[in-house]
Formats: C-alpha cells, sequence, structure tokens
C-alpha cells in the first residue's frame, strides 16, 4: 500500500540505505485478465507493470528522490522503462520479457529509450528523464546542482569556479 512505501521510505532514510529494487512479484490479484486470478503465487511481468511504476512514483516522492530505486516489474520495451525512469527510477531491471525476446532485448531498451529522450529535448537519463514526473522535486534538484556549481574568490579577488561531479560530490 502507499502507507507501507511511506513506511519503509521512512526507515530507507533513517538508515541511509544506498538504493532499493522496487518491485519483483505480487500476489495480488486485483483489477487483472480472468486467467490470472485463478493462478496461485507470484504473478511477475506485465500484469504488474502499471502497479510497480506507481510504487516507484510513490517511493521515490517520499524519499524526496534522495535515494536510487531500481525499477522491476513489466519492463516489455523503451516505453516502459522511459515510464520507470519519469515515476523515479534510477535504472531499470528486466526479468520476464528476456525470455520472450532473448537478450536482444536489452538492446532495443536502450534504443527506445533514447529515441523518447531525443523526441523531449532530454540528453542526460539522470539528470533530465529521472523523476521528471515530480515538478516539485525536479525543481529541486536542479537548484541543488546549481549550487553545487559555486564561485568563490582567490586571495587575489579573482573568482574561481569549482565544478561538482554530482554522482560522486567530488571536485
Amino acid at each position: 500500500t502507499d502507507k507501507q512505501l511511506e513506511d519503509i521510505a521512512t526507515l530507507l532514510l533513517k538508515l541511509k540505505i544506498d538504493g532499493i529494487i522496487l518491485t519483483n512479484t505480487t500476489t495480488s490479484r486485483e483489477n487483472l485478465a480472468s486467467l490470472n486470478k485463478v493462478e496461485k503465487g507470484g504473478l511477475s511481468g506485465k500484469p504488474l507493470k502499471e502497479r510497480s511504476t506507481e510504487c516507484i512514483r510513490v517511493l521515490y516522492h517520499f524519499t524526496k528522490g534522495a535515494i536510487p530505486i531500481i525499477g522491476v516489474g513489466g519492463v516489455q520495451n523503451g516505453k516502459d522503462a522511459y515510464e520507470k525512469f519519469r515515476a523515479g527510477a534510477s535504472l531499470v531491471q528486466v526479468y520476464s520479457g528476456m525470455i520472450y525476446e532473448g537478450p536482444g532485448m536489452i538492446s532495443k531498451i536502450r534504443d527506445e529509450v533514447a529515441e523518447l529522450m531525443i523526441q523531449n529535448g532530454q540528453r542526460d537519463l539522470q539528470s533530465e528523464v529521472v523523476g521528471v514526473d515530480h515538478d516539485d522535486l525536479i525543481f529541486r534538484k536542479k537548484r541543488l546542482q546549481q549550487e553545487k556549481s559555486k564561485i568563490a574568490m582567490n586571495s587575489n579577488g579573482e573568482s574561481l569556479v569549482f565544478g561538482f561531479d554530482t554522482k560522486s560530490s567530488s571536485l
């Protein structure tokens, strides 16, 4: 539930967890075709794509984008992966789709995500796509990146610009 995701987010932030894989399988059969409703055990792949993406969106919101999310669940093509990136996934992982598509699926997804980024005028996946569905957080993220490029004065009064690598927080 969203409340459980909020509790998980609180714990992840408190423990300073480096990242989380979200989601994998579900035993829920809510809103699924009748064939899937009678099956037992964990359900994976396309049937859980929408809820998986929504879980990513919710957890990203509750963590304010501070914890990298690996999005799993129903990634069959570049559009599916792009939706998970927009929701807040930093990476996507595929399982079921590999059974049906084989290893060539990875290149296909990469190319389709790149095409979607080009169509939307985006050049950098991590800074321009990940979490873009969260307008309030994206503006905060961009402001933090700008603050990491600080201007300082040396002893002669000249301006020095320090650029930071946003991934490692180093000069």
